[in-house]
């Protein structure tokens, strides 16, 4: 019984522990879908949802245009509980409600012994509410998510409150919040034993000084401003233990919010000093703003270099920069990242707007399977189709039965020469085309997994995991 109430899979297993005197539900297709109060418990009525509630753990609530009233009417129910915490032993609350003013019921079950708290996206109202109750869970909260529907420069005052009532919660390892100030990293420097940092910039500016963040492991930046915020903030922070690091082209594409241009001399820039965090494990560059904001000339392999320095990364994914490749470039990046487990050099879809020309052919690819034992996953603009040039003999080619997922252009047919390469070498990996194109894909694997069991019989056969 306690492991089945320990999360409950929807608000309405709590109402309903309530007598039914007290409330209502109102249907809609077949659903319960709304709920109504009809008179407010009274402390007898607390008996049996005292007696559950006392289990929960974890507790999710999204509620978006179906039932939005329901997180309101349950906390007006709530009010009348006759003590301080309605869940007692609640340690993770993720609340995503899509009214902006619902974030202000939440807050009543903002308490002591809660460790996680995940809020969607609030406005001001919510917000201010969250900022009076957090100091309540200074003692016990170890991770913050906080979502917002506006930006920082038009609630500079409440965005600064934020970042000082955040000092107050030292026990945090893990923070995600998206109004940045200027002296956020000041804020932040009280904050000894954040390991997951998340931030949106939303501001160029920043201190001249940063102290060092001596546990942090994982850094993400959401970039909603001009691109050469992350390398401006790069450089002026010390990261001796990071060792996972994102940053997200996030500008939003909305009329009302001015929208730089990138280009290529701020990416060049923001990857020079990504090489200096020589600890690093896993970067990614990612794009989720309008294409309006994409650089106005394509990138070469020679912007990667500097990241040859990075001996340690197993992920790497800019594939959101399109970089454009030749068969020169594999071998230098193959030798620069021996224990690279998922490498991703190109999408479709990137930044660009625009398909860059396929100039790899399979054998090009060949130093990833002699230099990366470990690599399981790689995306790249490479030809799988008919070759250039004749291709040599592949009887020496060894195989790496570690790749499981290779992402390259597949023209079709299928074509024996390429895929005899790839069938001996890559015996074990899934082969997907950019684009989508099902059918495209099953038939080249299928020709593909014919050539396996030509080379290698039933050897690399059911390999998935």
């Amino acid at each position: 019984m306690d492991t089945l109430w320990q999360k409950p899979r929807d608000v309405k297993y709590l109402v309903n522990l309530l007598p039914r005197s007290c409330f209502m539900w109102v249907g809609m297709n077949g659903e319960y879908v709304e709920l109504l109060l009809k008179s407010r418990p009274s402390e007898a009525d607390w008996a049996r949802f005292s007696t559950y509630a006392r289990r929960v753990r974890t507790l999710d609530v999204h509620c978006y245009a179906k039932g939005g009233d329901l997180p309101i009417h349950w906390c007006s129910i709530l009010r009348s509980f006759p003590g301080n915490q309605p869940l007692p032993r609640l340690r993770s609350m993720h609340w995503e409600w899509s009214p902006d003013y619902g974030c202000l019921h939440s807050a009543l079950l903002v308490r002591p012994p809660l460790q996680r708290l995940h809020f969607g996206a609030m406005d001001v109202r919510g917000l201010k509410q969250i900022i009076e109750v957090l100091p309540s869970c200074a003692s016990t909260l170890e991770h913050l998510r906080i979502g917002k529907r506006f930006r920082s420069a038009s609630e500079p005052e409440l965005a600064e409150r934020l970042w000082q009532t955040l000092t107050k919660l030292q026990r945090l390892v893990g923070l995600d919040v998206s109004l940045y100030v200027p002296q956020a990293f000041c804020h932040l420097a009280s904050l000894s034993n954040i390991t997951s940092l998340h931030l949106l910039l939303d501001s160029a500016d920043t201190e001249d000084t940063i102290a060092p963040f001596p546990a942090l492991k994982s850094l993400e930046l959401s970039v909603n401003t001009h691109m050469d915020a992350p390398a401006k903030l790069l450089r002026r922070m010390v990261l001796p233990t990071l060792e996972h690091l994102n940053i997200i082209d996030d500008f939003l594409p909305r009329a009302a919010i001015p929208m730089p241009r990138a280009n290529a001399a701020h990416v060049r820039l923001t990857l020079q000093e990504v090489a200096k965090v020589t600890s690093l494990r896993s970067f990614m560059f990612k794009c989720h703003g309008h294409t309006s904001t994409a650089p106005t000339e394509a990138l070469d392999a020679s912007a990667l270099s500097p990241l040859h320095d990075l001996r340690e990364l197993e992920t790497l994914d800019v594939g959101a920069l399109a970089v454009s490749m030749v068969a020169a470039d594999v071998e230098p990046m193959a030798r620069a990242w021996p224990r690279m487990q998922n490498l991703q050099l190109y999408q479709r879809h990137a930044i660009f707007g625009t398909d860059l020309p396929c100039v790899l052919e399979v054998a090009d690819i060949l130093p990833f399977a002699d230099l990366c034992p470990h690599l399981r996953e790689l995306g790249l603009l490479v030809h799988i189709g008919p070759p250039a040039a004749p291709l040599d003999d592949d009887s020496e080619l060894p195989a790496h039965a570690a790749l499981k997922t290779l992402r390259a252009a597949i023209s079709l047919p299928p074509f024996t020469p390429a895929l005899r390469i790839l069938a001996r070498t890559f015996p074990a990996a899934e082969l997907k085309g950019y684009g989508y194109a099902p059918d495209r894909d099953e038939a080249v694997n299928e020709a593909k997994k014919a050539l396996v069991h030509e080379l290698y019989g039933t050897q690399f056969e059911n390999t998935d995991g």
